[in-house]
């Protein structure tokens, strides 16, 4: 048995997950014909969330795209160029 460990305020994967099976699989359903929002105040988990989702889209039969993070986004343009450098990296 592992033991979770607690962070405040950073992404977790693996272990430190909490797997929110309900949440992923109405996610996943949905993903199945259109696409989601995914809107909430921070420190919420939507990031490991959706890394949680990354992580399992192939079991899913879904290509992944890099995430794009948009926090230190200051500009339209700085998100622009954070979806050409992630698009960028798939080549």
């Amino acid at each position: 048995m592992s033991i979770m460990k607690l962070s405040i305020g950073n992404p977790v994967q693996g272990d430190d997950f909490f797997d929110r099976k309900k949440e992923l699989s109405i996610i996943w359903d949905r993903l199945k014909r259109e696409h989601i929002l995914m809107l909430a105040p921070r420190r919420i988990g939507k990031t490991s969330i959706l890394e949680k989702l990354v992580a399992d889209a192939a079991k899913h039969d879904f290509k992944v795209a890099q995430i794009c993070r948009f926090a230190r986004c200051q500009t339209e343009l700085d998100c622009m160029q954070e979806i050409i450098t992630a698009l960028d990296q798939q080549q």
